[in-house]
């Protein structure tokens, strides 16, 4: 047991380490934050010009929501989904079968280290917003602490399947399509963009029930209040719940994926 997790603290510093190399990358996602959180702002006060609330939702509270689902999906969907491909490219995934933790542990822990990259990013967009006085608190420290917990449930979710959708490496060299297919499914229907309270009432129902909204829309859901204390427990019971089938099926596709491993690097 120590073992293993001294092995996933290894793959997480490695993580960090080789996202923290590129500096300039950084700096780029974090002007990029910054000019999103900006722009959404200017958008959102813009379409509320006329009007006091749309949906029953005000405009103070689509500018906050729109700062802060900029920060979170910032973490959960970093420019690169994943390291996995280039691993399997150079061949360097020899060395991770060998390793005595798994593949998908490995992968995992390394993604959450590439996470610390793009914090910075988030970090900055926050800053803005609330220069911009787009920010405000959470109705109380019970919701925003059950809304970092949502949080962090959600990000574990986003991380696994990013990691999922990343094996598709083992079956063909270019995963780009994929990714990108990936990515704006993933960031319309976890309310990246649009808020779920938008959404027309059929498309809203079906979008409930993907896990795609436990990663953004439901922790803000959390920390604006829009739920009861007992209904933000169902929401944590429910991301568990999730992340438990993500993590099943995440191994199910490993397992066969590594049955039928081409390496072009050796």
């Amino acid at each position: 047991m120590r073992a293993a997790l001294r092995g996933t603290a290894a793959m997480v510093r490695l993580g960090a380490q080789s996202a923290f190399h590129f500096r300039v990358n950084i700096g780029i996602s974090v002007v990029g934050a910054c000019l999103q959180a900006a722009l959404l702002v200017v958008v959102w006060r813009n379409v509320y010009a006329n009007r006091q609330a749309v949906q029953g939702v005000d405009v103070d509270l689509a500018v906050q929501y729109a700062i802060l689902s900029v920060a979170v999906a910032h973490l959960a969907l970093p420019f690169r989904l994943s390291s996995l491909p280039e691993r399997v490219r150079l061949g360097a995934i020899a060395t991770d079968v060998i390793r005595p933790l798994g593949v998908t542990s490995q992968n995992l822990a390394h993604s959450v280290g590439e996470a610390a990259a793009a914090l910075p990013g988030s970090v900055a967009a926050l800053i803005v917003g609330w220069a911009l006085g787009g920010i405000s608190d959470p109705p109380d420290l019970w919701a925003g602490g059950l809304f970092v917990l949502s949080v962090g449930l959600g990000l574990l979710m986003a991380w696994t399947m990013n990691l999922t959708v990343a094996m598709i490496a083992f079956w063909t060299t270019d995963t780009r399509g994929a990714f990108y297919i990936y990515r704006t499914i993933a960031t319309f229907c976890s309310g990246a963009i649009v808020p779920l309270w938008f959404m027309p009432e059929r498309l809203a129902h079906i979008l409930n029930a993907l896990p795609f909204r436990f990663q953004v829309f439901g922790p803000l859901e959390i920390w604006f209040g829009q739920v009861t204390s007992d209904q933000s427990k169902q929401l944590l019971i429910q991301q568990v719940g999730w992340l438990a089938l993500l993590l099943a099926l995440l191994h199910l596709v490993a397992s066969r994926a590594l049955r039928v491993v081409v390496v072009n690097g050796g």
